[in-house]
Order: structure tokens, then C-alpha cells, then sequence
């Protein structure tokens, strides 16, 4: 709250010092009424009347003079002192360093050392609430930089919960065809499984029914070979019959022949001789007959023997292999028997997963949930966290307008100050050369790496001039971390050469070592700190590498153009020295 220098009376518009002559001359007006009186009428007892006014009035004037000169001593000159430091403070905006003259004991002394006094008290709140304001701008900047810490963490958290989940109703899914499956594949089991013990049983009677047919194929062998004895039998008896037939004829034959030696005495006999012969050539006949059919009976029995013999083969071998598929059949019985206990310990196994998978993916997705929230939460403490960090600077803004003589914040501004002018100074000259110093064209220099690097038209001129100055600064106050310049869109064409090294290919050394020529335009902070145009802007941020700085903030202007600010960071601890 400011208080306005007492005006002048404007009714009469005379200065203060004639008003109060005038007024102290009031106590003369009579003795000059009675002096013009005497002069009227002359005479001794006016000469003497008037003689003694003369001196009455004299001595009015010099008292009238000498109280002149006490109250001018007393009371006028040190109001007038205050009015002009009042004013001065007025004119320097804030400025409440100057204290009021105190001249000697008087009131108006006591006043001014009052006014002294309240005026060091106010300096000292202000300097403990510039030092309460840095404390909790560290602490907005560190709650800043923990809750992107956490908020990156929590978006992590999230998205790791959202896989979680995602991966939970999969399995979820295929736990559920798993047991549908299992399901399925149970039942289809015990359908296969009375499948083979069907199979197996009329497998078990087919094979009792070869083996029935072995046995008849064997009796019938047996009959078979029998018929082959009883025909070699037989052929041999026609080879005697067909013997005995061949004897009878040539009997027959001697017969005839004695009978013709006889002549008539044998001709009966001849008959007979000759009937024999003719029945011995029928019996040779019908036995060769018989012999043929018996050797083509022989044939087809051994035909029919070699034919069992085949069928007893393959009555062994049908057998054999039923028996190797019985086998194979009993042991898939038993395996089946096995597979199908087992799909029921899998089926109760996957049951009881399902459950238990049921179960945790409800508590994953609760945590999904919680963890979408927490983001959610967080996101909101990371706006009030920016609008404390807003509110912060503005507090500090206002609290850096009133300049109280002595801290940090004095020091520190009135420094970004005095070197803002010189760079404004360099600036001027390098445009008064011709350099284009608002080319916002950035060409980018170093494509598919990072950090970004560009170009503009009048960067190399800029860092020859710029550079040097900005070591300068550094060193001769090194307790200011950096000093540099950006243009209103974040570009800084130049740094300090501690930080302007060339680019190496690995991103954590070059984002430290290597920011010269980068835009930082990237968040709220960067934004402010390039595009201010109050006298100053005084800012607590963290830094992409991060680290918590302060940084004063002072706009330069080109040929009566907003370039940019002239920008110069330091530690906190800067604006707590108390000095």
C-alpha cells in the first residue's frame, strides 16, 4: 500500500515557505497601522510614539525572522527531507532502501526514526518472506520433480497393470478353452475307451474263432493226408489188379494157343481161353481208367493238402497277428485307462486353476483400477503442483519489485541486470552489422540423432561475440551456474563453452555437455523463461538433466524489438544469503 506526498493547497497556489512568512509578519499589521496614523498627525508625542513604533517593529521583524529561521531548521527542512524521499521511493517503484533523515529529538525526528524503524521491519519481513518464498519454491520444485518421478512411475505402473490384465484375460480365455477342451477330450477318451473295449472283445472272439478254424483247417489236413494214403493205397492195389490183368491175358493168350494145338478137342477150351482174355483187357482197361481218376483224385487231394497247408499258414499268421494286436489293444487299454484317470486329475487340475485364475484376475483387475487411478490422482496433483509452482513465482515476481538494500535477491537481480544491458549492447551492434537476428528459420543439423541441433543465418557470428561474454560473466561470478541468451521461441544460439562441447553419439553426455544451438521450448518453464517481457522474471525449474535451479529472466529488445531474454541460472541457496 502506497501513501502519496501531501500536494499543495491548490486555492491559493503560493509555496509553503511565503505562507508561513506571511503568517508569522500577522503580529506587525498593527504597529504599522498606528505608524501610518502617527505620520497623518504629526507632533512630539507622535515623533516619540512613533520612534518607539519603529523599534517595536524592528524587533517584530528580527523575532519574526529568528522564528523564521528556527521553524525552517526545525520543522520545514525536515518535511520537506521526508516528501523528497517519499517521492523517490514513489519514482523507483518499490525502491524502500532509502531511510528518512532524523534530525535531532523533535517530533518531526522522532518521526522519521519511527518511519525508520517500521520501514527495517517491513525489509525484514520481506527478506524472511523472499527467504519463506525460496523455501517453498525448492519444495514446489522438488514436489514437481518427485510427482513426475511418480507420475512416470504410476504411468508405468498403469500400463504394466493393462498388460497384466490384458495378459490375465488371455490366459483367462485359454484356461477356459483349456478346461472346455479338457472337457471334451475326457469325454471323447471314455467314448474311445468303450470304443476298445469293444473292439477288444470281438477282437478276443475273432481271435477264438481262428483259432477254431485253425483247428478245423488242421483236422482237415489230417483227413486230407489220410485221403492221400488211402489213394496210394488204392493206385498200388490197381498196380497189382492191372498186374494180375496183364498175367490173365497172356494166361488167356497160352491158353488160346494150346486150345489151336488141340484143334477141336480144344476149341471149347479156346472159347473160354479167349473170353478170359477179352475180360482181363476190360479189367486192364477199367483199372487204367480207375487209375487215371485215382491220380487225378491223388492230384487234387495234394493240391487240396498244399492248399490247407496254405491256409494253415495263414490261419497261423491271422492268429499271430491278432494275438500282437490284442496285445497292442490291451496295453491302448490300459493307456487309455491311464489317459483317461489323468484327464480327470487335468480337468479337476484346470477346475481348480480356473477358479484361482478367476480369482486373481479379479484382484488384478481391482488393481488395474487402483493403478488407473493413481495416474489419475496423480495427474491431478501434477496440475496443482504446476499451479503452487505458478503461484510460487508469482509471489517471488512481486516480492522482487520492492527493493529493500541488502540479500541475495538484490544482488542477483541488479547483476542479471547490468549484464542484460551488455548483451542488449552486442546484440544492437551485431544487427547494426547486418545480422539477421530474427531468423526463426531453424535448420535442423543433425538428423536421426539426439538432442536436436540447428542453424540459423547468424548463429556463428552471434557465438564468436556472445560466447566470450558469457564465459566473462561466469567467471567473474562463479557463483552463477550458467549465463545465456535465448530468443523468444527458446533458441540459444550460443552457451558457455563449459557446455557447448561437440556431440559424442552418447545422449546422456551430449543432453549435459552439449546444449549450445538446441531450442527449449519443451515445458511451461522454458516457455515463461523465453517469451517474458516483464522487467524480470525470476523462476525456480528443473532442468533436463535434473538439477533444481533459479534462473533471473531480463527481455532484450533489437532496434526497440522483443528479441528474446538474457537468462542466468544459479543455485537456491544464492537467494537465502541474508547480507
Amino acid at each position: 500500500m502506497s501513501v502519496s506526498p501531501a500536494q499543495p493547497n491548490a486555492s491559493t497556489g503560493l509555496p509553503t515557505r511565503l505562507k508561513l512568512l506571511l503568517m508569522m509578519s500577522l503580529p506587525c499589521l498593527p504597529a504599522l497601522a498606528v505608524l501610518g496614523f502617527a505620520l497623518a498627525r504629526p507632533s512630539a508625542a507622535a515623533s516619540n510614539l512613533l520612534t518607539a513604533l519603529l523599534l517595536a517593529a524592528a524587533s517584530t521583524l528580527l523575532l519574526v525572522a529568528l522564528c523564521y529561521g528556527l521553524v525552517h531548521r526545525t520543522l520545514l527542512g525536515p518535511i520537506l527531507r521526508i516528501r523528497e524521499t517519499f517521492e523517490a521511493i514513489k519514482d523507483r517503484h518499490g525502491d524502500i532502501s532509502a531511510n528518512l533523515p532524523v534530525e535531532g529529538p523533535s517530533e518531526i525526528g522522532r518521526l522519521g526514526m519511527a518511519y525508520n524503524d517500521f520501514s527495517d521491519s517491513l525489509k525484514g519481513m520481506i527478506a524472511k518472506s523472499r527467504h519463506s518464498s525460496v523455501n517453498v519454491s525448492l519444495g514446489a520444485a522438488q514436489l514437481q520433480l518427485n510427482i513426475n518421478k511418480v507420475q512416470q512411475a504410476a504411468l508405468t505402473q498403469s500400463n504394466q497393470a493393462s498388460l497384466v490384465f490384458q495378459a490375465s484375460e488371455e490366459a483367462t480365455q485359454a484356461i477356459n478353452e483349456i478346461a472346455s477342451h479338457t472337457q471334451l477330450i475326457a469325454q471323447r477318451n471314455e467314448h474311445n475307451l468303450q470304443e476298445i473295449n469293444t473292439s477288444n472283445t470281438e477282437l478276443s472272439r475273432i481271435r477264438a474263432q481262428v483259432k477254431a478254424i485253425g483247428e478245423e483247417v488242421a483236422n482237415f489236413q489230417q483227413i486230407v493226408a489220410r485221403l492221400s494214403t488211402n489213394s496210394e493205397q488204392v493206385i498200388n492195389v490197381l498196380a497189382m489188379v492191372q498186374g494180375f490183368s496183364e498175367q490173365t491175358n497172356l494166361l488167356a493168350l497160352n491158353a488160346s494157343i494150346e486150345a489151336a494145338r488141340a484143334g477141336d478137342a480144344g476149341r471149347g477150351f479156346a472159347v473160354v481161353a479167349d473170353e478170359v482174355r477179352n475180360l482181363s483187357l476190360k479189367v486192364s482197361d477199367a483199372t487204367q481208367q480207375i487209375d487215371k481218376s485215382i491220380s487225378e483224385m491223388g492230384a487234387l487231394v495234394e493240391s487240396t493238402r498244399t492248399g490247407s497247408n496254405t491256409i494253415m499258414d495263414h490261419v497261423r499268421d491271422t492268429d499271430t497277428f491278432i494275438s500282437h494286436t490284442h496285445g497292442k489293444f490291451s496295453e491302448l487299454l490300459n493307456d487309455f485307462d491311464t489317459l483317461n484317470s489323468q484327464l480327470s486329475e487335468i480337468s479337476a487340475a484346470v477346475e481348480q486353476l480356473s477358479y484361482a485364475n478367476s480369482t486373481t484376475h479379479d484382484n488384478i483387475s481391482s488393481i488395474n483400477q487402483l493403478a488407473d487411478s493413481i495416474r489419475d490422482e496423480i495427474e491431478i496433483s501434477a496440475r496443482h503442483s504446476q499451479t503452487l509452482e505458478g503461484a510460487t513465482e508469482e509471489m517471488q515476481e512481486l516480492l522482487s519489485n520492492f527493493r529493500i538494500g541488502f540479500g541475495g535477491f538484490e544482488n542477483i537481480i541488479g547483476t542479471a541486470r547490468d549484464w542484460a544491458k551488455e548483451v542488449e549492447r552486442e546484440l544492437q551492434k551485431l544487427a547494426d552489422s547486418g545480422h539477421d537476428l530474427f531468423d526463426h528459420h531453424y535448420r535442423r543439423t543433425n538428423p536421426n540423432q539426439l538432442p536436436e541441433k540447428y542453424d540459423t543465418r547468424y548463429v556463428s557470428a552471434y557465438e564468436r561475440v556472445m560466447q566470450p561474454l558469457f564465459d566473462r560473466f561466469i567467471q567473474e561470478r562463479p557463483e552463477f551456474v550458467i549465463a545465456s541468451a535465448f530468443d523468444i521461441n527458446g533458441y540459444l544460439p550460443a552457451h558457455n563453452s563449459k557446455v557447448s562441447r561437440p556431440l559424442t553419439g552418447d545422449l546422456d553426455t551430449d543432453n549435459a555437455l552439449s546444449r549450445h544451438r538446441r531450442l527449449y521450448n519443451a515445458n511451461r518453464a522454458e516457455k515463461r523463461r523465453a517469451s517474458n517481457t516483464a522487467p524480470f522474471l525470476l523462476q525456480t525449474f528443473i532442468r533436463d538433466t535434473g538439477e533444481i535451479l533459479n534462473s533471473i529472466s531480463v527481455p532484450l529488445y533489437v532496434s526497440g524489438r522483443h528479441w528474446g531474454n538474457f537468462c542466468t541460472g544459479f543455485m537456491p541457496e544464492q537467494l537465502l544469503e541474508m547480507k
